[in-house]
Parts: structure tokens; sequence; C-alpha cells
């Protein structure tokens, strides 16, 4: 859950500097989506990951239940 809460924070925050054009605010939208990819990839996406690959499998093999 602190995963998600802090890429909660990080799209808040891109979302605020959006609204300025300064070329300090775009580098720092690019810092922070880095950062936002880094907690995804520690955090969030591992977790992630295989329950959506376990879920496709399981859509694929329904038409084999039923029969």
């Amino acid at each position: 859950m602190g995963g998600m809460t802090i890429m909660f924070v990080l799209l808040i925050i891109i979302g605020g500097l959006g609204f300025t054009s300064s070329k300090s605010a775009q580098t720092a939208i690019g810092i922070l989506f880095i950062l936002s990819t880094l907690v995804n990839m520690i955090t969030t996406g591992p977790a992630c990951y295989p329950i959506v690959a376990y879920v496709f499998l399981l859509r694929n093999d329904m038409p084999l239940l039923i029969q």
C-alpha cells in the first residue's frame, strides 16, 4: 500500500508541475516520472504482473472448464 501512496503523491506533484512551462519544472517532471517507475518496479509491479498473467490464463482456460 505504501508504494501506491508514493506513486499517487508523485503523480499529483507531476500534475501540478504540468501547469508551468519552465525548464526546471520539465526536468523535475522527468525526474519524478523516473522515481515513479522505480517505485512501481520495487513495490507494486512484482505483485501485479503475476496476477494479470494468472487471470489471463484463467480466461483462456474457461472454455475448457465449461465443456
